[in-house]
């Protein structure tokens, strides 16, 4: 049987692992911590208001003097702070307002925080709703979507100054592609109603010499026409874009690309091998689909233009009387899909397709998904900012290909 002592040591034990497991559970934790930390934020921060108020009144409490105004307490004071809302004990005057550089410059480093950390939600593309509901819930303060969006488009002028930056003047290959999204416009000035479109967004890309991609520039507009291609393609050439430098311009089969590039740039044009692998294969059943698209890979795929030629030549001779219309979808253009072959060969696997285009692209789509509708040109530069931001910094190691390799100068001094 075990003493009143040893009873007593294995009750507090207990109790003691008891409390420990409640206080390891997820959050409780964390709230501990906060809570400890606004306690002893708020002690150091009342003492250093208390010696200001002191320093400003050039007396200590009650201490009298005739002609200092007297005080009058404290007024609580709710400022944001990393751990959720502090309240602070600000001293009062009983005539006029006591002056507390201090409390300013907390509670402008507050709005600093929460400015900040609104516009890196914002530009991320969470909503401005979601942003004011997870801002306002970690900081224990009122903020609305409002308030999010009189923040945020404080950054207007840089996102205005990113679109209208120099060009590259050295880039080499341009791909080209654009994908559709909801746009909200509004029709009337009190903002109250509006309508909602689907219209294009145009997207350009570019390869350096070095083989860094770049986004070159992007454009909002109602359809995919040849004009408003040439709206991008005059605003790259306004903004540094060498035409005489650009070697290919690739893309897929659109007519109005075609136009634009042949009318502004007049440069080769690659049409994107990928797409016409897509129109063929729904031309060829499924018994004979493999055995044609082996065919079709020993021509795009091949060593040389010659052996792409010969592969031709077998791909007629073995399907022209059986599919007349899938063996028609593969020799159309047929020079326009070969354009690749006439740069260096360790660079065709990434001027082939469109493909570099279009996983920016995916990528877009996937970060406007939680936007939903979009509703201004600026909204959705910021989110195209954002994207470009983060794929920038991996095409600075994920090159499109090797830069060429400098030619030694001959050796003039050899006998």
């Amino acid at each position: 049987m075990k003493s009143r002592n040893q009873l007593i040591q294995s009750i507090v034990s207990l109790k003691i692992r008891q409390n420990v497991q409640h206080y390891m559970e997820p959050g409780i934790i964390q709230n501990v911590v906060n809570d400890v930390f606004n306690k002893e934020f708020s002690r150091i921060m009342n003492n250093a208001l208390k010696d200001e108020a002191t320093n400003e009144l050039s007396r200590k409490p009650y201490e009298r003097h005739p002609e200092s105004v007297q005080r009058n307490g404290y007024k609580d004071t709710t400022i944001p702070g990393m751990a959720g809302a502090v309240t602070l004990k600000r001293p009062v005057i009983r005539k006029g307002t006591l002056k507390s550089p201090l409390l300013e410059s907390l509670k402008k480093a507050g709005k600093g925080l929460l400015a900040t950390l609104a516009s890196a939600f914002w530009l991320k593309g969470t909503g401005t709703r979601h942003t004011a509901a997870i801002l306002g819930e970690a900081f224990g303060t009122r903020m609305s979507a409002t308030d999010v969006s009189r923040i945020t488009n404080a950054l207007e002028p840089g996102l205005k100054e990113w679109e209208n930056r120099a060009v590259p003047t050295d880039i080499l290959y341009i791909f080209v592609d654009a994908f559709y999204l909801p746009v909200h416009w509004r029709s009337t000035k009190d903002m109250k109603d509006g309508f909602t479109v689907k219209q294009a967004v145009l997207c350009a890309l570019g390869i350096d010499p070095k083989g860094i991609t770049h986004e070159l520039g992007h454009l909002l507009g109602d359809r995919e026409s040849d004009e408003s291609w040439g709206a991008l393609f005059d605003n790259l050439l306004q903004r540094g874009l060498d035409r005489s430098k650009v070697r290919l311009v690739i893309s897929d089969e659109h007519k109005g690309i075609i136009g634009a590039v042949e009318k502004k740039l007049g440069v080769p044009h690659q049409y994107c091998i990928f797409h016409k692998m897509k129109n063929v294969r729904l031309m060829v059943p499924s018994q004979d689909r493999q055995a044609f698209l082996d065919n079709f890979k020993d021509i795009f795929w091949a060593e040389s233009r010659n052996e792409a030629v010969r592969a031709v030549g077998v791909l007629e001779g073995k399907w022209s009387s059986r599919y007349p219309r899938a063996v028609e979808i593969v020799l159309r253009n047929l020079d326009n899909f070969l354009m690749f072959m006439n740069e260096p060969k360790e660079r065709w696997k990434n001027l082939r397709t469109s493909n570099r285009a279009e996983r920016y692209i995916a990528e877009m789509r996937r970060r406007l998904r939680p936007a939903g509708t979009i509703h201004s040109e600026l909204e959705l530069t910021k989110i195209i900012w954002s994207v470009t931001e983060a794929q920038e910094r991996g095409w600075q190691t994920r090159r499109a290909f090797r830069p060429a390799k400098e030619v030694k100068p001959a050796n003039t001094n050899a006998a």
